[in-house]
């Protein structure tokens, strides 16, 4: 009862958020969501990289403080020691990967002649 509940409640969101004309306008074409300077894939990748770089620092952030939380409580054991050493190189690494990705892009398609975003 209770999942039918919310299914129908989340719907009835969804076409208070539609402004109530559902998926379709009256002329039968879908409206599209984006923006208008958010026509060409170039821009829709820039936009998402945009929102989604915050997202990745805040991961960081948060294994940053879980490694150095399991190496607080090792009390002397090697191994949550060194647990904690490889999840602080393993999330930085990460991290680096993801903010050079454009530039490790953009310098390979500039090797190979490819254009590019």
């Amino acid at each position: 009862m209770k999942k039918i509940l919310l299914t129908i409640i989340s719907i009835l969101f969804t076409l208070s958020l539609l402004g109530g004309t559902g998926f379709v306008s009256a002329t039968n074409e879908i409206p599209n969501p984006l923006p208008d300077e958010l026509q060409d894939l170039p821009s829709v990748i820039q936009y998402i990289t945009g929102r989604i770089f915050p997202l990745v620092a805040l991961g960081l952030l948060t294994m940053l403080i879980y490694a150095g939380v399991t190496r607080l409580t090792a009390a002397g054991d090697a191994e949550k020691e060194k647990k904690s050493m490889q999840i602080i190189m393993a999330s930085i690494t990460g991290f680096v990967i993801i903010a050079l990705a454009g530039v490790i892009v953009n310098t390979l398609c500039a090797v190979l002649g490819v254009q590019c975003f």
